[in-house]
């Protein structure tokens, strides 16, 4: 046993180790924030150490997430909570006490509802309207596939029946051909860019809040899953004052309204980095999701009875020009991160690494 005192001595526990030959072991010593004894660790107790009672409990190295948005997440839960909801009533509920209570916010903005709780996994303008009428509402549902916005901020956006759907969305309608309230995909855009944008201050008050939910599960390290020029600016400014915990590998937004001309943006940004945040990686969306029939797939999705609709779902990214990204984040040592949910989605993925 090395002669030394140290910093923290956990005792009476379950020690996972991921060793086989002792998977358990009952104490554990840390030092200068480095592991110096599994079992046995009681003989390190000195008069300066601070010796922490497991009681029985399991403790257990750090979880990493390989896909996980904090920043945001965490500036979700400071707006509108959907955590306590289950259903549509409970979701407008939420929304109405939360516009109550923030009388002076001139959009209502958050995300979290479940496509579940509505038919068709599409929430409405009207129903939207009876809690909040008075300003623009837009509220992304808890995958970030889906927006729900109320007849304001469809107003404010000048999305009507002669709207045409964007190449990367479709706007969910009415028989008569008027805009529903539920937006998919690129179509949110459509009233997103008329919003405030969060700014750095937003992003660190919910990575800070983000962060302190990824304790609560054992998680310490991850894969921050879109970082935009913000996000990014919200990590160095908590990691430059010495807040940011968490190991962070962020993967750079892959602009897909832009070309190969973002790469050398790509390259400067990944030399922003701080303690604890690496930008690495770059975030490539392939598709969309299967609930709202934008991803990508191999065969055609069906209608209701079955019948093959003639849609494949879209490709965010054209295929052949995926390949010749994915080659030159290569050549500069990016890491390639996809969204890729339907299965042509896949094989792009797959042929543009074989690329």
């Amino acid at each position: 046993m090395p002669d030394i005192h140290a910093d923290y001595v956990f005792v009476h526990g379950r020690i996972f180790t991921s060793d086989r030959s002792r998977p358990v072991a009952d104490s554990l010593g840390i030092k200068d924030d480095r592991i110096v004894a599994v079992g046995g660790a009681e003989e390190l107790v000195g008069p300066s150490t601070e010796v922490v009672e497991l009681d029985g409990s399991l403790l257990t190295p750090g979880f990493i997430d390989a896909h996980v948005h904090v920043a945001t997440s965490g500036l979700d839960k400071l707006r509108v909570s959907f955590d306590d909801c289950q259903n549509g009533a409970d979701a407008l509920a939420a929304i109405g006490e939360y516009a109550s209570q923030n009388p002076g916010a001139g959009w209502i903005i958050g995300s979290g509802w479940s496509q579940a709780w509505f038919e068709r996994g599409c929430p409405s303008a009207a129903a939207l309207d009876q809690v909040v009428s008075d300003r623009p509402v837009l509220i992304m549902n808890r995958d970030g596939h889906g927006g729900w916005a109320n007849s304001a901020a469809l107003a404010v956006a000048g999305i009507d029946d002669v709207t045409s759907d964007p190449i990367d969305g479709r706007i969910e309608r009415l028989t008569d051909g008027s805009p529903q309230g539920t937006l998919h995909e690129g179509a949110i855009y459509l009233v997103e860019k008329h919003a405030p944008e969060d700014t750095v201050d937003d992003f660190a008050l919910g990575l800070l809040r983000g962060q302190e939910e990824m304790f609560r599960y054992g998680i310490t390290g991850w894969q921050e899953a879109s970082v935009v020029p913000a996000v990014q600016d919200a990590y160095l400014r908590v990691a430059g004052e010495g807040r940011l915990i968490g190991d962070v590998v962020g993967a750079l937004w892959w602009d897909r309204r832009r070309g190969r001309e973002q790469l050398d943006e790509l390259v400067e940004r990944r030399r922003e980095d701080a303690p604890g945040f690496r930008p690495t990686a770059v975030k490539l969306m392939l598709d969309g999701v299967a609930e709202n029939y934008t991803a990508s797939l191999l065969d055609s999705y069906l209608d209701g009875s079955g019948v093959p609709t003639g849609n494949r779902g879209v490709d965010f990214i054209d295929p052949e020009e995926l390949k010749e990204i994915v080659v030159a984040l290569d050549r500069l040592g990016f890491q390639c991160h996809f969204h890729a949910l339907g299965d042509r989605a896949v094989r792009n993925g797959l042929d543009a690494l074989e690329a």
